[in-house]
Parts: C-alpha cells; structure tokens; sequence
C-alpha cells in the first residue's frame, strides 16, 4: 500500500468514530501477537543458542576414552572379575564337617570339641542322644552362669535338659567338711559377680538330728557316725554344723560345707572351719566381711575367745 491509499485509508476512517475504534482494537491484538510471536521465538533462539554452548564446551566421547584415568579404571575392574571368577570356580568343592573340624582345632580350638558334639547330636534323636564328660562340665558351667541363658542357648543348640543336669549333680560326693570341686564351681559363678557383689557374710548354725546310720552303697560307706574338721569318730551324730556363704550387696547364697557332730562343736574347731572357710572362699575371689551365727554357749566361748566385744566388734583372721 502507498502513501496516497493510506492516506485516504486514514480519512475514511476518521469520518466514522465506530469504525475507527474496531480498527484500533484489531491493531493493537494484531501487534500483541507479533510480540508474543517474537517474544517465543527469541527464547527458542536462547535455549538452542544455550544448547549449542553447552555441546561445544562437552568434550566428546571419543575424546576422553582414552584417559589414563580411565585406562586405569578399566584395569582395575577386569582385575576384580578375575579374581570373582577364581574365587567361584574354588568354591565349588562341599564343606564336609572334616573341614570345619579342622578349621575349628585350628582356628577356635577352645570350641572345637563343642562343634564337633553339635554336629554328632543333629544327627541323633534327641532321646537318644549321649554327652561326654568334658561337654557335660561344659554346659554346667553354662548352666550355672545363668538358667535363662541356658534355657535360651537351648533353643537353637543341642544342649542337655536340666533333669540331665540334676542327674548329673546328683552323681557327685558331697561328704562331709569342705569339698574343693564345690569351690571350683563357685568360682565360675564368681568371675561373673562385680566387686562389690563379692562381698559376703560367712553363716554358721547348728541344728539337732535324729541319730541313724545309713549305709551309702555307692560309696561303700556308713553315714551318720561323727565326722568334724579334727577328724572322725565312731559316735553316732545327733547334731550337723551348716556352713553358708551370702551376698552382702547382692541376692545370693550358698552352702560350703557342713559337719556331722555327736556334740556341740567345739571352740577350737569353729575356729578352724571359719579360718579355712575365710581362706578357701578369698582364694576364689570372695571378699568374707564378716561371721554371723546364733547366741549359743559355744559361739558365745569362741567370741570371748577371740577377744570380740562391743567395742571391738571384728577379729584378725590369721
């Protein structure tokens, strides 16, 4: 269009107001979308300009394949498939229980006699099954550490019920005085106590029997006749002296020994049995603080005796 013919354009349009402000109205929707058209086309232009930027700084693949980092990596991985490859082809022979017999005396041998017991009594019935001697001490000493232990390891290992552990404490021969395979097994159960669990009172007490004799076939032996820390006698007993150790800081106890008597024990020999009960229970590890016992005549002489009064509540053990 020329500049006459818009020109004259103009003048007709100027002689209409309501034709004027329609033309307007489209001008300027025509102009907004040319700015919209241009507006996206020169983002479009800035993303591809962005894009190129980016593919011209990347360096290519066939640039960096070759880098010695890379070489090395490459290196490094076919070495570890290697290495898997022969570890597979190494583990195709079977563990046999040879082998893990052999691993255990090698590597565990404190446990080895025990892995060897399990895997025996998987493979028998469980009234069938039979202990030896060693393994029975063991699961005692387990036993005696803690019942809920044991009652636990029970679940998942081949152990011994506890009427098997009773019938075997019931084998042994509990005489009369001090027997050391009673402190032996203290002993166990004190290398789990703390320190101030050690702590402990040494209790003494006598009571009357009925005077009998019973003959202990399994020993060959006659029970009943007198039988002190001095020696024994062949007068019937009619009392029993019990010696018992208990916690002082913590809630246990247990008998140490005990004394068949055909009297009240003598002065003399409560100062043998408590010394040697001092002693027998600190070479274990006990801490014996001190001695309780009832207000009889002979407690009452060997309190005097070892010079203990009121003021002087405590004697020197020797």
């Amino acid at each position: 269009m020329n500049s006459s013919e818009y020109r004259d354009t103009e003048t007709i349009f100027d002689s209409s107001n309501g034709m004027e402000s329609s033309f307007k109205l489209l001008s300027s929707i025509e102009i907004d979308q040319n700015v919209a058209s241009s507006s996206s086309a020169f983002t479009e232009l800035k993303i591809n300009s962005s894009e190129m930027k980016d593919s011209c700084v990347q360096t290519g693949k066939t640039l960096t394949h070759g880098t010695p980092r890379k070489l090395k990596l490459r290196s490094k991985i076919r070495t570890l498939q290697q290495k898997l490859l022969s570890v597979k082809s190494n583990n195709t022979h079977e563990i046999t229980e040879e082998d893990v017999t052999t691993f255990t005396e090698k590597n565990y041998p404190s446990i080895a006699n025990f892995v060897k017991m399990q895997m025996h009594l998987t493979k028998v019935a469980p009234k069938g099954a039979r202990y030896t001697t060693e393994f029975k001490h063991l699961t005692l000493m387990i036993y005696f550490l803690g019942p809920k232990v044991y009652k636990f390891l029970r679940k998942t290992l081949q152990l011994p019920s506890k009427s098997t552990l009773l019938r075997i404490t019931r084998k042994w021969e509990i005489n009369p005085g001090f027997n050391d395979f009673i402190f032996s097994a203290i002993q166990i159960r004190v290398n789990t106590l703390g320190t101030l669990a050690r702590d402990c009172v040494l209790c003494l007490d006598e009571m009357s029997l009925k005077t009998f004799l019973f003959y202990n076939i399994s020993q060959d032996s006659i029970i009943g006749y007198h039988h002190s820390i001095s020696g024994k006698s062949y007068d019937v007993a009619n009392n029993v002296l019990v010696v018992m150790a208990r916690g002082i800081n913590s809630n246990w106890k247990q008998p140490i020994a005990y004394f068949f008597l055909n009297s009240i024990c003598s002065v003399d020999d409560l100062i043998k049995i408590i010394f040697s009960a001092t002693t027998k229970l600190q070479n274990i590890g006990l801490n014996v603080l001190s001695v309780v016992s009832d207000q009889g005549t002979n407690f009452m002489k060997l309190s005097k005796q070892l010079n203990v009064t009121p003021e002087k509540p405590y004697f020197l053990s020797i």
